[in-house]
């Protein structure tokens, strides 16, 4: 063997320049020769070493067979994150890139005329020596599901506007206003229920007060003036006592009841307060059904069809049996409310009750819906962070396989035209994963659009049946 030959030849010139040294000093003590056996049974030691030196290199050679049977590079984001871990994780703080070195050394040398599989499988197992551990998908698909789950009831995010009230208060001023119930008239009744209901409104709240019927008298020669009494006396804006007062006071009970004109002119009122957080309400205090020849159920169902969301809430203040089932249908039909008050207390309680169910239905709303945005846009982030950490463990990869390459090619075992081919070859792969990655989180992105989508649906859906 060649080591073993070196030895030798070691041994040899050692001996030849022990005798040169005991022909020249004849006269000098001789030579031990233990120090010479010793020597040489060094050498045959450090030769054995070298020889089991060797010969571990040669049992822990990789093969080609070894090479072909890595795994094939990931071609879905499932093959990418649960890609075994190699060796020589690119991402390890701790690196052993001389570790890394001596490993590729180990492989064969790939030959001059090595096909294209060949340097395929090449680059799949310097690949396969790079790989750390991916993070799973999973926590984020499961987080995108539990947001379109079966409990929609949440709470707030600082996402969410404060809502805007809008209310608008529509009094019916025909001439059966002047009624009265006990010492007092339907009309001075239905004044002091309003004025204590605005007052209690949130003081960023916009007051409207629209009166119908106000004008002329219930003969026939004053209906079509009648019919065509509809006006906006106050509002929109905030609560004012004395602004309102100032306006209410003088109205009187008058003529007929057109209440048709008096829902569409209603909805033509908030059409200025279609934004996304305006809360409009609509009160219609009423002692009786349309008595101008229009369609109230016709135009309550256009009042629903309405692209500002509008709650409508009639309440029929000491009418017969009949007349209420008609007011009732009326309500029914713009998706709205209809209550009973046979007297001042029942009024004012009908007034706070409805406001009362929209306060709590609302700030269900809210919250529900406020919660649904945080989830919505926390996904978001962490889809995006997800993709960006898989993302970065990319750069390690390649840096670490094209060390590989020019280890190899210094050491010999590649061509300059090999490590650009191989070069090529995992910048391809690299090039594909980021697309899947990519490609991934726009699914992901997608999915969780959908889902806030169909959850905040849900949550209208809700919140339109208990309160329309």
């Amino acid at each position: 063997m060649k080591y073993l030959s070196i030895i030798l030849l070691a041994v040899f010139i050692i001996v030849g320049c022990s005798n040169e040294q005991a022909e020249t000093n004849d006269n000098d003590t001789p030579i031990q020769e233990e120090p010479i056996k010793e020597v040489v049974q060094d050498s045959i030691e450090e030769d054995q070493e070298v020889e089991e030196t060797v010969d571990e290199n040669e049992e822990s050679q990789i093969t080609w067979e070894e090479i072909r049977a890595t795994p094939a590079f990931p071609s879905s984001i499932e093959d990418l994150v649960h890609y075994p871990v190699g060796l020589f994780p690119s991402t390890a703080e701790d690196f052993d890139l001389e570790g890394l070195k001596e490993h590729v050394l180990q492989m064969p040398k790939l030959e001059e005329n090595a096909t294209e599989k060949d340097l395929y499988d090449f680059a799949k197992y310097i690949y396969s020596l790079l790989q750390g551990s991916k993070e799973d998908p999973r926590p984020i698909v499961q987080s995108i599901a539990m947001l379109n789950s079966d409990n929609p009831d949440k709470i707030a995010s600082p996402d969410i506007q404060k809502e805007q009230y809008n209310v608008l208060i529509a009094l019916d001023a025909s001439g059966s206003m002047g009624h009265y119930l006990g010492n007092e008239t339907r009309m001075e009744i239905a004044k002091a229920a309003i004025k204590e209901f605005a007052a209690s409104l949130p003081e960023d709240a916009n007051v409207g007060l629209r009166v119908y019927g106000h004008e002329g008298t219930g003969s026939n020669s004053d209906k079509e003036l009648s019919c065509s009494a509809n006006e906006l006396l106050y509002g929109f804006t905030p609560y004012n006592e004395s602004e309102l007062n100032s306006v209410l006071d003088p109205i009187h009970p008058a003529g007929w009841t057109p209440l048709a004109n008096a829902l569409e002119l209603a909805g033509k009122d908030l059409e200025a307060f279609a934004e996304e957080n305006s809360r409009n309400i609509i009160y219609f205090v009423s002692d009786g059904i349309e008595t101008c020849g229009g369609d109230a159920v016709k135009v309550g169902e256009q009042l629903k069809n309405l692209n500002v969301e509008t709650v409508v809430n009639i309440i029929g203040f000491a009418v017969e049996k009949d007349e209420s089932a008609s007011l009732k249908t009326v309500a029914d039909a713009a998706g709205g409310t209809y209550s009973d008050a046979r007297n001042q207390q029942q009024l004012k309680s009908e007034f706070d009750r409805a406001l009362r169910e929209a306060y709590e239905w609302q700030s269900w709303k809210v919250k529900s819906q406020g919660e649904t945005l945080y989830e919505k846009n926390r996904n978001d982030i962490d889809i995006r962070s997800w993709r960006n950490r898989l993302y970065l463990t990319t750069p390690g990869t390649v840096n670490r396989f094209n060390e590989s390459l020019w280890h190899l090619k210094n050491h010999s075992y590649i061509s300059e035209e090999q490590r650009i081919r191989l070069d090529e070859i995992i910048k391809d792969v690299i090039a594909n994963e980021v697309t899947m990655m990519d490609e991934y989180m726009e699914f992901l992105l997608s999915v969780n659009e959908e889902d806030f989508a169909q959850k905040w649906e849900e949550i209208e859906n809700i919140y339109n049946s208990n309160t329309n």
